[in-house]
């Protein structure tokens, strides 16, 4: 009896071991099941692409709603890729299109390259059939902030949107609307249109979205001497260089388009330089217009950095003696001092060879066959007379222009007067907007098909 007691005891602690073990086995069953079909549902949910990328200190964020799963990949270890790009492309993301009922899988991923100072990111939004939205940006590898005009000097952005100028004024499809005072405001070196830019195996692009023009694209080899990063590209442009005053200073004419079936006027000033020719030279800059300048030789010792300021403009020196004298009432040394002088020293000196003065104006307009023989110039007079030494009056000289300007007219100015300078920054958009190219006596000759020859009186 009592063997047979204690069969029952061990039969029921073997029933109750085995119970025990088939509930641990069942429970283990129970947790692989669980967790295969966890597993089989992230299978499902995030395809073979989507994996941990091979490049050390990648980060990632993770997007699930009920229709669509997004992760983004992005470089960690810098911090010119920052929140607000990624949130961006996250909300791109969000955005996308679905595909199909279920859910849409998506991956953000990117590629670095650094040229040089300037590194390039690609930014792809990728799903089952590929690339779906791809981002470039462009950061100064030195900051590793976002690369925007700042990397150029403002001599580089000068050349920039006057490159831009041109190629929208050599576009017959755009009409009159890029020589109109809106369209230079608007194209201003500074204006701001010339921030959003990219670098790509030597050329500048930017997105100007303009009403015009929304893209244009620059060899860097054309600014390489104006940009701040080192792009290391070759330095085709010829600068010459200078020391006044022990100051350097650059010659660089820049290119203007200038359209033969369009009006023309020459604006010229006498007498200067002076402290108000900036004044004139900046307007005549900010909307890409030149002028010539009759300058004194007096004028052109006391202030040779305005004379580097007009040629890198691109208006035009001429000569109006050295110190104004009646010419024809003089001869031998002094003479040849009055009429060669601004030559001499504008090429030889400021220029350092690069610029040479080949026109003149004579003082007050008087000449006689005696010194036209003798001369070694074109002589280059005017055909509308401001009279501004005479009225000295902002209003009248505006006035006077409006009421004879004419296209071929050549339009004499003082730019040692302030009212005049007020009057022609005033007058120069108005100008443009009523069709005109304001040019330099040069570009005048060659739109006219004249060619000049020394002695003669133009036009």
């Amino acid at each position: 009896m009592k063997n047979k007691q204690d069969q029952v005891q061990k039969s029921g602690k073997v029933n109750k071991k085995l119970n025990w073990t088939l509930f641990f086995i069942a429970f283990g069953l129970l947790i692989v099941n669980i967790g295969s079909l966890f597993y089989l549902y992230n299978i499902s949910l995030v395809p073979d692409f989507i994996k941990d990328p091979v490049i050390v200190n990648d980060g990632f964020i993770n997007y699930r709603s009920s229709n669509r799963y997004i992760r983004l990949y992005y470089p960690c270890d810098t911090y010119y890729f920052d929140d607000n790009i990624l949130d961006d492309i996250m909300d791109d993301a969000k955005n996308l299109p679905l595909k199909g009922t279920e859910r849409y899988l998506i991956r953000g991923e990117y590629n670095i390259k650094k040229n040089h100072d300037i590194i390039k990111l690609t930014y792809g939004l990728k799903d089952y059939e590929g690339f779906q939205k791809v981002y470039t940006y462009y950061f100064n590898a030195r900051t590793q902030s976002r690369l925007d005009s700042s990397i150029f000097t403002d001599d580089a952005l000068r050349y920039i949107a006057n490159s831009f100028r041109n190629i929208c004024k050599d576009d017959a499809s755009l009409l009159d609307y890029p020589y109109t005072s809106e369209f230079m405001e608007l194209s201003e070196y500074d204006s701001g249109i010339y921030n959003d830019v990219s670098y790509d195996d030597g050329v500048f692009t930017f997105d100007v979205k303009t009403p015009v023009v929304k893209q244009f694209s620059i060899d860097a080899k054309e600014i390489a001497d104006d940009v701040l990063i080192n792009i290391d590209v070759d330095q085709e442009r010829v600068i010459g260089k200078t020391i006044i005053d022990d100051v350097e200073y650059d010659v660089d004419i820049p290119y203007h388009y200038v359209n033969y079936d369009r009006k023309f006027i020459a604006l010229t000033f006498d007498d200067g330089p002076s402290i108000y020719t900036p004044m004139i030279i900046e307007t005549l800059k900010k909307y890409q217009s030149r002028a010539t300048f009759f300058t004194l030789g007096t004028n052109v010792e006391r202030y040779p950095n305005i004379i580097l300021d007009i040629i890198n403009s691109g208006s035009q020196i001429g000569s109006h003696s050295y110190s104004h004298e009646h010419l024809t009432k003089i001869k031998g040394e002094q003479l040849d001092y009055e009429l060669n002088m601004v030559h001499d020293k504008v090429f030889y000196d400021i220029s350092n060879y690069i610029y040479e003065p080949h026109i003149f104006r004579v003082p007050y307009g008087e000449y006689d066959t005696k010194l036209q023989d003798y001369i070694n110039y074109p002589i280059v007079l005017w055909n509308v007379d401001t009279l501004d030494w005479e009225t000295r009056d902002v209003e009248q000289i505006k006035n006077t222009i409006r009421e004879q300007v004419y296209s071929g007219a050549i339009i004499l100015c003082h730019d040692i007067y302030e009212p005049t300078a007020l009057a022609i920054v005033e007058l120069i958009p108005e100008l443009i907007d009523e069709g005109y190219q304001l040019v330099t006596i040069d570009e005048y000759m060659a739109i006219r098909n004249i060619s000049m020859e020394n002695g003669e009186i133009y036009p």
